[in-house]
Formats: structure tokens, sequence, C-alpha cells
């Protein structure tokens, strides 16, 4: 793994397809557009994406913020 890396940090490609409920082609469309990295480790010809970058991509948002005042 790339230093500061562990296995939990990254994601096989084709796994992240299964995961995250995308298809390979998105996944392409991105790396290409630079939006996700893609490492490697030793020989292997695998790609494997950074699961902080799928999980911001993919993942939860708020896309409207509880009014604070009508809180409590």
């Amino acid at each position: 793994m790339p230093e500061g890396l562990t296995e939990n940090d990254v994601i096989w490609i084709q796994d992240a397809v299964k995961e995250y409920g995308v298809n390979r082609q998105s996944l392409d469309r991105l790396i290409d557009d630079g939006k996700l990295s893609v490492i490697t480790h030793g020989v292997s010809r695998r790609v494997l994406l950074l699961r902080a970058e799928l999980d911001r991509i993919f993942g939860y948002r708020v896309v409207k913020p509880a009014n604070d005042s009508a809180a409590g």
C-alpha cells in the first residue's frame, strides 16, 4: 500500500461497483475526470480506489439543513 494507507482505505474497482451501486463506466469516467485517484499495489494489475473519495461522491449528504430556530 502507498505510505499511510491500509487495506481498509482502498477498494478494488469491481467491488466498488457492487458496494456503491454504480456502474464501471461511471467510475472510469470519474477517474478520467480526475475525481477519483487510482491506487496500485506491487505488481498487481487491479485498479484500487480510495474509499474516502467514493464516500465523498456517493455517500450521504445534507441537501437541505434543518432550520436551527425551529429546534428546541
